[in-house]
């Protein structure tokens, strides 16, 4: 019987063992060393108490390469199960998640590249950001004058989680509470009441209690954000030669990314404006990849898709700085 592989990434021991016990419990035939090797150093001295009864001995462990010093296995993965290295047609994918990755292809070459787009996406340095737990905000309307939401497991709403995020700023954006120069409107056409000028940043509180609120800084987040992703994007279909009306397929994907208002993201600017019918959204288009390494088929098909895929530098691409600035308006391009 073929000995299984383990497909290791950096963990804490209780995530090595939640991953181990995952893909293999209640198998007896793992590694409790080789397994335990894959964890970060720190988490060495304790991971061999965790996973005992998960692994035994005889584990072969397999690490598939990286693609380069900013873009990790892991997009190598979604690019093994979006089937990157077979595609005949332009196609984009967005791995939005812990890192940021934004993968292209124009059916020959394949070209890579990772940007700091996460920390608002996932509710950090947000005022009322939070993470995907009860009460947190996934999805926004404005009526009448009044936003709902959506909240996790239907409860009070607590704080907004990053896709809550982008949906209420798209609302108010198109309602004209936030231009689209991401300024808060000093002449909204409705919600004035919910203005608070004299704070310092401005703020528009979001609930009859004024007890969860965006304030300017919020929306600069956010702006920057989506704008990274954007200067990424653009960059990439210009190393490859065609534009953004060429793609046939976008996928959105990652613990974000795959969660995402596709029209949301689309009318903000994040992704170009194409048909909704070519955009896709994928949760773990990593996770899936990862699988198929654990054949030593799918394996030497992630390495030649590694040697074969490109990274691009973003810090030293020279149009960076001014397509980013050009992708921080929040409307459709």
């Amino acid at each position: 019987m073929r000995t299984p592989t383990f497909f290791g990434v950096k963990q804490s021991p209780s995530q090595c063992r939640i991953a181990a016990s995952q893909v293999y419990a209640p198998r007896k035939d793992i590694s409790l060393y080789e397994l335990y090797l894959i964890c970060p150093l720190e988490a060495q001295e304790n991971a061999k108490g965790l996973l005992t009864g998960i692994v035994d001995d005889n584990v072969q462990v397999k690490l598939p390469p990286v693609i380069g010093g900013f873009v990790g296995s892991d997009a190598l993965a979604c690019l093994a199960y979006f089937g990157f290295d077979n595609a005949d047609v332009p196609i984009l994918a967005v791995d939005l998640g812990t890192n940021g990755e934004v993968l292209a292809t124009d059916g020959q070459e394949i070209v890579v590249a990772s940007t700091a787009a996460e920390p608002a996406f996932e509710g950090v340095n947000i005022s009322c950001g939070m993470r995907a737990v009860d009460g947190a905000i996934v999805d926004a309307r404005l009526e009448d004058g009044q936003l709902t939401f959506t909240t996790i497991n239907d409860e009070a709403p607590q704080g907004i989680t990053g896709t809550g995020l982008i949906k209420i700023v798209n609302e108010l954006v198109k309602a004209g509470v936030i231009e689209e120069s991401g300024r808060i409107s000093r002449k909204p056409k409705m919600m004035a009441e919910m203005i608070d000028r004299s704070s310092r940043p401005a703020k528009i509180f979001l609930t009859p209690e004024k007890n969860i609120w965006l304030d300017q800084k919020d929306i600069r987040e956010l702006q920057k954000a989506k704008g990274a992703i954007r200067a990424a994007i653009d960059i990439l279909l210009a190393e490859l030669k065609f534009e953004a009306k060429d793609l046939q397929k976008i996928i959105l994907t990652g613990s974000f990314g795959g969660q995402l208002d596709i029209d949301a993201v689309m009318e903000l600017g994040m992704i170009p404006d194409l048909p909704k019918d070519t955009i896709e959204t994928i949760p773990n288009g990593a996770g899936m990849g990862a699988a198929i390494f654990l054949s030593d088929e799918g394996f030497e098909r992630g390495e030649k898709i590694a040697k074969e895929s490109k990274q691009i530098d973003l810090d030293k691409n020279m149009d960076f700085s001014n397509l980013f600035v050009d992708a921080l308006k929040l409307s459709k391009t």
